[in-house]
């Protein structure tokens, strides 16, 4: 599955019982390995993604106690929840790991399904186009739903151009993916 952490922001958003919780962003994938390098890396990663300030909000009290995972644009900086997304109790820090997500977890509320157009006019870039193309031509009909495994999973990372198929996870989304119709 691999590992990826998380860490929590200061942004809030609504959840459809009226209480808030933070949004969560992805923030980096830990080097593995042994040694002082490897520590010295991922401490450099922790605090250069902001899981350092992310402690520091549940210093200052502005952490609910609460998270619903974001998405983030690369390229406005703009940050947006995927409306019906599940908010979790979590009272074990302000970052989390895939270890969070593989056990079995609470739900304790969701965003409102309030239509989005920003999330469903993402109109993604030539080099974008050309990896789904590829990764449509290798896995045939089943495209959509291999492609929506390896991003739950966190695999898509090791296709070819994986991280051209991690930024239309990030800026497209799922939901996005299943009504995309690429031209021939």
């Amino acid at each position: 599955m691999g590992m990826y952490m998380y860490r929590v922001s200061a942004q809030r958003v609504k959840l459809t019982d009226g209480s808030e919780a933070n949004v969560a962003l992805y923030a980096y994938k830990p080097w593995t390995g042994w040694g002082r390098d490897t520590d010295a890396r991922n401490s450099k990663a922790h605090f250069r993604t902001g899981c350092c300030a992310s402690e520091k909000l549940a210093r200052d009290g502005k952490f609910t106690g609460r998270f619903v995972i974001g998405h983030k644009d690369d390229t406005t900086g703009k940050v947006t929840v995927e409306p019906g997304s599940k908010a979790y109790a979590f009272g074990g820090g302000t970052f989390l790991d895939d270890a969070f997500f593989s056990a079995p977890r609470e739900e304790v509320g969701e965003t409102p399904y309030e239509p989005s157009n920003e999330r469903t006019t993402f109109n993604p870039t030539p080099e974008q186009v050309e990896a789904l193309r590829a990764f449509a031509g290798k896995y045939g009909h089943n495209w959509k739903h291999t492609l929506s495994n390896l991003w739950f999973n966190g695999r898509d990372d090791r296709e070819p151009n994986g991280h051209l198929l991690r930024q239309v996870r990030n800026q497209g989304g799922p939901r996005w993916l299943a009504k995309y119709a690429p031209s021939k």
